[in-house]
């Protein structure tokens, strides 16, 4: 069950950054239960919060092709307290509706 859980988590964390990358919305329910699955992990002893965030970091670099800490800087963890996934999407393009003559 360990591993289910674990491969659960994995899989979970490359779909939000997967999805974030793309320019896709991730729901804040799929990212709250991914925390919550996270915390139970933790909590029944199958994952500590220290590997926990270091599998996330990996993922998060293969999908971004930079680290976490390229975005947040070297003290992200600061910012985000375990179980909080570091979910960021690209701001999306602003284009002028009105000309400046208006």
């Amino acid at each position: 069950m360990k591993d289910l859980l674990k491969k659960e988590i994995v899989s979970r964390w490359t779909e939000i950054f997967s999805s974030l990358k793309r320019g896709d919305d991730v729901s804040l329910g799929k990212r709250l239960r991914t925390e919550g699955l996270m915390e139970a992990a933790s909590i029944i002893g199958s994952w500590d919060k220290e590997d926990q965030y270091s599998k996330m970091q990996l993922i998060y670099r293969d999908v971004y092709g930079v680290g976490i800490e390229n975005l947040l800087g070297t003290e992200w963890r600061i910012l985000h307290h375990f179980p909080e996934i570091p979910a960021y999407t690209e701001r999306a393009p602003v284009f002028p509706t009105t000309s400046d003559n208006a």
